[in-house]
């Protein structure tokens, strides 16, 4: 089963990749206007694990990023809800604060989120919060049993965050001139 888009309340949503390897997942959903929408979006809905809450419960986001059209990629506000969490949604998953216009000349906005999990790309929801009111689809989206093989180039100013642990009393020499390489599978760092 595939399918890949649905419509709610004048907003389209398109999954366009879905990538479960190396213990992470990654879905990327392109969220636009089609001019039908009461008012702007404000934010949304992503179910996840829609068949095992416990599942969801252990769970963490680890990036949410968004582009529009087809700039660079920003940070974007997600955070897991659940009926424990909040109460009001009714289903298990992230909502993603961010400001969508409603008009089919407004730029889509393409969003990545990244778990700390495995996931099988089972049929999931998607939701819009408008006021006090929850619409959910009743589409589910889903890729299908085979992986996407689209390829994901990240932006030469795309940055990231490196922790390193070092033995009580180490002290490298000449810090300020350490340089960092990274590949898909190697973190290589000189002093």
């Amino acid at each position: 089963m595939e399918n890949r888009t649905t419509v709610l309340d004048g907003f389209a949503f398109e999954l366009t990749g879905f990538f479960s390897t190396d213990g992470v997942t990654t879905l990327t959903i392109s969220v636009s206007g089609n001019g039908q929408g009461s008012a702007d979006l404000k934010g949304w809905i992503c179910e996840i694990c829609p068949a095992d809450s416990q599942e969801f419960a252990d769970i963490n986001i680890l990036s949410c990023e968004k582009r529009r059209r087809s700039g660079t990629l920003a940070p974007a506000i997600a955070q897991k809800t659940s009926f424990e969490l909040t109460g009001d949604i009714g289903i298990d998953g992230v909502i993603i604060t961010d400001w969508i216009g409603r008009y089919e000349d407004d730029p889509s906005v393409e969003y990545r989120l990244v778990l700390d999990a495995e996931l099988c790309p089972s049929p999931f929801r998607v939701g819009i919060m408008q006021g006090e009111t929850v619409c959910i689809s009743k589409d589910a989206l889903c890729a299908g049993t085979k992986h996407d093989n689209r390829v994901w180039a990240l932006p030469k100013e795309k940055s990231f965050c490196l922790f390193m642990i070092v033995p009580e009393g180490y002290k490298p020499d000449n810090v300020k001139t350490a340089a960092v390489s990274v590949s898909k599978s190697l973190l290589h760092i000189v002093f």
